[in-house]
């Protein structure tokens, strides 16, 4: 049930399975934010040295959608907003 998964449950999965980033922290802080929030875009690795794009985006009633895609290139471990990803697989949180 995705309302049953937590933020921090979340990023501690997400952290566990990759490279050292602030990504995830972002991702925490932006769930957390009150005020209106917009659509952003960052790169992560797994520990397996796959890069990910990640779309990080605000749902109706404070949810959030998190999804990842694989890169072909590897990441630059970089946070930031960039263009829209073509597709995405989701995780939502709350």
């Amino acid at each position: 049930m995705l309302g049953a998964v937590t933020i921090t449950e979340s990023v501690r999965l997400w952290q566990a399975r990759t490279q050292p980033t602030p990504v995830w922290g972002e991702v925490r802080d932006f769930v957390a934010m009150i005020e209106e929030r917009a659509e952003w875009e960052a790169e992560a690795t797994l520990n397996t040295g796959e890069a990910l794009a990640c779309r990080i985006a605000p749902l109706p009633r404070g949810a959030t959608l998190v999804g990842f895609e694989p890169l072909a290139r590897p990441a630059t471990h970089r946070s930031g907003r960039r263009d829209a990803l073509p597709a995405e697989t989701a995780h939502a949180g709350a």
